[in-house]
């Protein structure tokens, strides 16, 4: 089946479920496709241990826009299931009584492509355990920005993951879906035997769009941390 007839044959399917079509506009998010992701340093602890990852995009679609913007908009609402809560155009976390909302003021753009890995390699050698040009991912641990899990329980709980940090190499699929364009905050574990500048190069794969089809390519970032 494709992607037409997939999201026509869904959109019938739920608006005869619910009786009538529902309301695209209070989608908890707008949506985005990424163009590339950039790798910088020194962003939230001045120490330069940390690496904050932003994706950049010129396609972002939303209700307030009109044309094709707006139909795709509605497709990937159809897509996500994502029919609420955007109230006075803040994304709410919990939307229940015994959970307090809370706003960004703007509702966040989400990534309509899941990550499908993150990995990072040394630029030159770290310890005896990490020569240069080796896998470093075990050297550190990952935050992320992510809807999914927060549309996934019913818009209940965390919207995001900053605070809640995982090694990135055994990372939870779920947390790469529905990133935000502030995607993604590395912290490395452990120092080097020996002080000095350690370069690293980040490399991101994402999956298809699930409406176009089409994939992101990203040219793999290079960041040098100081101990």
């Amino acid at each position: 089946m494709n992607n037409k007839l997939f999201f026509t044959a869904v959109s019938l399917a739920y608006a005869a479920l619910i009786g009538c079509e529902p309301d695209i506009h209070r989608a908890s998010s707008d949506f985005f496709y990424p163009s590339s992701f950039s790798a910088d340093t020194g962003y939230f602890f001045r120490d330069a241990k940390e690496i904050l990852l932003r994706f950049s995009s010129s396609n972002n679609y939303s209700p307030s826009y009109g044309g094709s913007s707006k139909e795709r908009y509605k497709q990937y609402v159809y897509y996500f299931g994502d029919f609420g809560y955007r109230e006075d155009d803040e994304v709410c976390f919990g939307c229940c009584d015994d959970v307090e909302d809370i706003g960004f003021g703007r509702p966040t753009s989400l990534c309509v492509c899941d990550i499908k890995s993150i990995h990072v390699v040394c630029e030159n050698e770290f310890d005896e355990n990490h020569p240069a040009g080796s896998n470093a991912d075990d050297l550190f641990k990952i935050g992320l920005e992510t809807a999914y899990p927060f549309l996934k329980n019913n818009y209940t709980g965390y919207y995001e993951y900053y605070d809640k940090y995982f090694p990135l190499q055994d990372i939870n699929p779920d947390y790469l879906k529905l990133t935000g364009l502030w995607f993604g905050h590395l912290i490395i574990t452990k120092n080097p035997p020996v002080e000095g500048k350690y370069s690293f190069t980040i490399s991101v794969e994402m999956d298809a769009d699930p409406v176009s089809g089409n994939v992101p390519k990203f040219s793999p970032q290079t960041v040098t941390l100081i101990f």
